[in-house]
């Protein structure tokens, strides 16, 4: 389980998530979604659409042992 971080390397923007899978698997689920979903409803998947995937930093910045945890980080 992890906490992640994608940052947007042309405007500096954050956006900080969790997954219980690996970040390469969440990375591929979050352009799957945003070429799926309603893009006026999802600031963050508006952005993968916008830009190129090289315009964004994705990086592990923590990990949980549990939901609990897990919910708490990403919350902090």
């Amino acid at each position: 389980m992890i906490i992640y971080k994608v940052t947007n390397l042309v405007n500096n923007k954050i956006y900080i998530g969790q997954s219980v899978n690996n970040l390469q698997h969440r990375k591929s689920e979050h352009y799957k979604d945003a070429k799926r979903l309603n893009r006026n409803t999802v600031y963050f998947h508006n952005a993968l659409l916008k830009y190129k995937p090289e315009d964004f930093k994705w990086e592990v910045i923590d990990t949980a042992k549990t939901i609990e945890e897990l919910n708490e980080k990403e919350i902090y």
